[in-house]
């Protein structure tokens, strides 16, 4: 059993026994919140009364204390639970005012960020690095997101040790623990995924360079593992060959390059790129009253930062596993539960940014935000590369952002460089190479495809300014172009409008030009009510010619006052007036006027 004391605020001679032995009923720590919780009985002795804000929990086990700072205390009828989280939280009130480390490794510019604090920080970092620290709290300084954060300029992980802060570029050993994961155990969650697997990658260099042959790729030792090849695409753009002698950076030869990019392929296959990222979440309290636990017993043994083999049955594969979560139980020492998993980036890789205020890492009851300290943030795909213009020999520089995990969410690529912005959402038929469209150079924005809610524009012209609307005060105007549609076309550079078709090969078309109507061959007004053709000035005129300069033609000529109608240029045109009903004038039927006329002809044929 574990000791468990405490020390008054203004007691800070942890070298000695604390200010009271307590008798908790409970005390936990769950790493991943950095978060001790502590549940004591309100005991007649007054133990109890010990636990106060500010004062500080001493846990001791293997000859070690361990100290964490009290933050948030809540006490009820028959107990008191406190929360307290490590000492080194205490540098959340510490303020840098002006702190650049400069040209520094990591032990050197750790040490100068807790200069004066009483902390002591250790770093196997040799990385020479600079940054500079202007009103920030330590914590921030330390662990922020801020791209000049220590993680973020110098990396490593962090292990707290009371007054000693490591910062390594991995914690932890491997100490040649293996387990064997069973079937069926409910005490513990196993989680395997090999979508992100290669087992055989296709390298790619500098300018794309790329391993000669019909079969320019590396295949991993495992690959039979698996029922067909994991081909994936990995550029290693420092990879090169020296363009001129002059060139300091690059290879020789095209040869010792593809050689360079062999050797890649093989160190990733060592580093684990041809295996499943594995998660086990074991319950070891429950697993402890199982007959397996005797399978399991070396878990005891491990700690923060430990690697673990774990080897994979339906696979026949081990995989690497580290600790990145446990919860502990102080009291006893033991275990409650235990994480394992090879994804580096749940461990300590990714902090959340901190504000220079204590509220900023706790949530309103006072617990620390777990998300805040530690967790998983996925990890930008994000690669410098160095491209080349197909049409001119011109490096350009450029970024690319990318998800390659097909059926993702967020699967696609945008690539931001100097020759502009580059979008995909595909790969190109039969490859794993993106397709990729433009959306913007410095020209402006030059989409191949653009899908907007609303487009605000004042001026819409084509590249080559043949076409061009202008929307200004609330007029279109088209001063420029065609508009074609089906079998119709808006002619604005020579100013008419024409529709067509196309009956027995033949094109008929109507054209509205210099306001008129003019038909190449027949010319048609269809209603299907009524139709009305009106002239508000002195005449309407119909005009039927043969040829544009024809004597032969027909009109009709309405005025306000007679309706003429000529045939044949007035000479020997037919006039015909047909109607199935009789033709009518002024209500009396012409017919009949007609054949009377020729009965009283007939009749009076002869006389004189």
């Amino acid at each position: 059993m574990n000791q468990i004391e405490i020390y008054l605020k203004t007691n800070t001679n942890y070298e000695m026994n604390g200010d009271m032995l307590l008798t908790p009923i409970s005390c936990h720590y769950k790493k991943s919140e950095y978060l001790v919780t502590l549940e004591h009985p309100i005991d007649d002795i007054g133990r109890w009364k010990y636990i106060d804000y500010e004062n500080v929990i001493s846990v001791e086990g293997d000859g070690k204390k361990k100290l964490y700072r009290i933050f948030n205390v809540v006490k009820s009828l028959y107990s008191i639970t406190a929360y307290a989280r490590p000492l080194f939280f205490d540098l959340i009130d510490n303020v840098l005012l002006d702190i650049r480390p400069t040209l520094k490794n990591g032990e050197e510019a750790l040490n100068i960020i807790l200069e004066g604090t009483g902390f002591t920080g250790h770093s196997n970092i040799s990385t020479i690095n600079t940054s500079y620290y202007v009103r920030k709290n330590i914590v921030e300084a330390i662990l922020g997101d801020d791209e000049n954060s220590f993680l973020n300029r110098w990396g490593g992980e962090v292990l707290l040790d009371n007054f000693d802060i490591y910062i390594n570029d991995k914690i932890g050993s491997d100490n040649g623990v293996r387990i064997e994961f069973g079937y069926n155990l409910n005490e513990i969650e196993e989680d395997i995924n090999i979508e992100e697997v290669a087992t055989r990658i296709i390298p790619t260099g500098y300018n794309g360079i790329m391993l000669d042959g019909s079969t320019p790729w590396v295949d991993s030792p495992l690959i039979k593992k698996y029922t067909k090849p994991k081909m994936r695409v990995i550029n290693f753009d420092d990879v090169k060959v020296k363009e001129s002698e002059t060139d300091e950076d690059g290879f020789n030869t095209i040869e010792e390059a593809r050689q360079e990019l062999i050797k890649r392929c093989n160190k990733l296959y060592e580093e684990g790129i041809d295996k499943p990222s594995v998660n086990y979440k074991i319950d070891m309290i429950n697993l402890a009253n199982t007959t397996a636990y005797k399978d399991y017993i070396k878990l005891v043994t491990v700690n923060e930062g430990d690697t673990v083999t774990c080897y994979i049955p339906g696979l026949d594969i081990d995989v690497k596993a580290r600790v990145i979560d446990y919860e502990k139980d102080l009291i006893t020492g033991e275990y409650i539960s235990l994480e394992l998993g090879n994804v580096q980036d749940n461990f300590f890789n990714n902090q959340a940014d901190l504000q220079n205020r204590v509220n900023s890492i706790l949530n309103s009851n006072g617990t620390v935000k777990s998300d805040m300290l530690n967790g998983t943030i996925n990890a930008l795909n994000t690669k410098f590369k160095a491209q080349r213009d197909v049409a001119q020999p011109q490096q350009v520089r450029a970024m690319l952002f990318e998800d390659r995990v097909e059926g993702s969410p967020t699967f696609g690529c945008m690539c931001i460089g100097t020759m502009g912005f580059e979008i995909a959402d595909s790969f190109k038929p039969g490859t794993e190479e993106w397709d990729f469209r433009t959306f913007g150079t410095g020209m402006g924005f030059v989409a191949d495809c653009i899908v907007a809610g609303t487009l605000r524009a004042i001026v819409l012209e084509s590249m080559d300014g043949s076409c061009r609307i202008d929307l200004g005060d609330g007029i279109v105007n088209i001063t420029k172009g065609i508009i074609k549609g089906l079998g119709m076309e808006i002619n604005l550079d020579r100013g008419y409008i024409s529709t067509s078709a196309t009956i027995a090969n033949e094109t008929f078309e109507v054209r509205l030009s210099n306001g008129a109507i003019r038909s190449n061959h027949s010319l048609s007004l269809d209603s299907k009510d009524r139709m009305s053709i009106e002239s508000t000035g002195n005449w309407l005129y119909l005009l039927c010619q043969q040829g544009k300069d024809s004597t032969k033609w027909s009109n009709i000529l309405m005025t306000k006052d007679n309706v003429n109608i000529t045939a044949d240029g007035g000479g020997s045109g037919k006039v015909s007036i047909n109607g199935s009903n009789g033709v009518e004038i002024n209500g009396r039927e012409i017919t009949s006027i007609l054949t009377n006329l020729e009965i009283q002809a007939m009749q009076s044929e002869g006389i004189i």
